[in-house]
């Protein structure tokens, strides 16, 4: 995400899309039974793939992708297979979605949007990181729609542009889950009795504990951290 302006208004009236997330954000925490779930993915091998993959990828889909494009993919992929936390609020009844609508946080500077890519298990690599590409610069430009920020039924949001590793994600109703991302670093890691440079990647993953329990919402981060863990299945 883009830095903040260095200078800040003195006042910031709450109107407008301060309202609308002073709102939302105020019911989210009143309402939800949070619990966060925390891992540490060692995304070396997602590094290297990357950095070997790179050049291909921009020649086949003209545009570069980011690491929020791959773990975009994965998380995409582990609600199909591991679906309950895929799930929200309906009346008096939790209803599981059966479609994969992938939301994911736009900066904006002052205040955000979740803009939502549809049936993102269906897409391809490529697809996906067009379809996100074009959001997040219609959403930078103020022209998205009404539908470009509707019903999504899971979220990621990524601050590791931003230096962060760990931290807790308010749940964006009437979701059940919000995946947080940080930034991959390098650390020193034992593995077999030694201690390795791995490149680690923070997953903070906050859902609604009336919605579902711990154990489905720690077998989906186990998936997306496998998924993460040994990226061959991207090729």
């Amino acid at each position: 995400s883009d830095a903040a302006p260095s200078t800040v208004p003195e006042t910031i009236p709450l109107s407008g899309m301060r309202k609308a997330i002073f709102d939302r954000m105020g019911q989210s925490w009143r309402e939800a039974a949070r619990v966060t779930l925390f891992a540490d993915a060692d995304v070396t091998e997602l590094v290297c793939l990357r950095q070997a993959k790179a050049a291909e990828w921009e020649r086949r889909f003209g545009l570069k992708l980011s690491y929020s494009d791959l773990i975009h993919l994965a998380v995409a992929r582990a609600l199909r297979e591991e679906p309950r936390i895929n799930c929200r609020l309906d009346g008096q009844a939790v209803r599981v979605r059966p479609e994969v609508n992938l939301a994911f946080a736009v900066d904006l500077g002052e205040g955000l949007v979740a803009v939502v890519v549809k049936d993102a298990d269906k897409k391809s690599l490529g697809d996906l990181a067009k379809v996100a590409r074009d959001l997040t610069e219609r959403a930078r430009a103020g022209r998205l729609t009404a539908d470009d920020m509707a019903d999504g039924t899971f979220t990621v949001t990524n601050l590791g542009g931003l230096g962060v590793e760990y931290f807790t994600p308010i749940i964006n109703q009437p979701q059940a889950g919000i995946l947080g991302v940080g930034k991959i670093m390098e650390k020193a890691v034992v593995r077999n009795g030694g201690i390795h440079v791995r490149s680690m990647l923070a997953l903070s993953l906050v859902f609604d504990h009336r919605l579902l329990d711990g154990a489905p919402a720690a077998r989906f981060l186990a998936k997306v951290k496998a998924l993460l863990e040994s990226p061959a299945w991207i090729w």
